[in-house]
């Protein structure tokens, strides 16, 4: 049977209490229960871990970290995540280039990165795109039978609002008469009642 986790450290109950009440980020708040868990000495790692979401060996280095330098060590995180790739002077020199408009794809983009800036980016230019506001300079291709007129007719009347009503509508503009119904080809075979 494991043994039951009790820890004496360098906070009293009522700190650790009053700690749970001003401190409202739910990491820390998670660490304090377990810290709180382990001096009352009714649990085991395993079911504190279990009891807060975490595993037996985090809950151990917490331990360790309270005991060692208190309720602000244990609260301390260590990590600041991920570094972005491009500096704030990169940020900058890419806005003034994509305002001078020198850029047609994000390939054109990357290799001026690499080749300008020293910093190379595979898939992470439309992120920095889309974080810069950049839009596409280049449009879409265009068919060359489409129509423009029919297209902002269809762009105006979406097929969401009145479907049968659009399609009616687009039927008399295009062909200037009014749609016939025809019966359905199930309706002719079937026999009358």
């Amino acid at each position: 049977m494991p043994k039951r986790t009790k820890i004496n450290g360098p906070a009293s109950q009522k700190e650790i209490k009053g700690a749970l009440k001003t401190h409202t980020q739910p990491h820390q708040q998670i660490r304090l229960l377990a810290i709180r868990m382990a001096t009352v000495g009714q649990w085991t790692r395993a079911q504190i871990g279990q009891a807060v979401g975490k595993g037996r060996a985090t809950i151990g280095r917490w331990l360790k970290s309270y005991q060692h330098g208190g309720i602000e060590t244990l609260l301390d995180r260590k990590y600041a995540g991920k570094q972005p790739t491009l500096r704030s002077d990169d940020i900058d020199a890419l806005k003034e280039v994509l305002r001078e408009g020198r850029f047609k794809t994000a390939k054109e983009i990357a290799h001026w990165l690499k080749t300008q800036r020293g910093i190379e980016l595979i898939s992470g230019v439309y992120y920095w795109l889309s974080k810069l506001i950049g839009r596409h300079k280049v449009p879409r291709k265009v068919h060359h039978q489409q129509d423009p007129q029919r297209f902002r007719f269809l762009q105006a009347n979406s097929l969401l609002n009145n479907s049968s009503l659009l399609i009616d509508g687009l039927f008399t503009s295009l062909y200037g008469t009014e749609r016939v119904s025809t019966p359905c080809q199930n309706q002719i075979n079937s026999p009358s009642r």
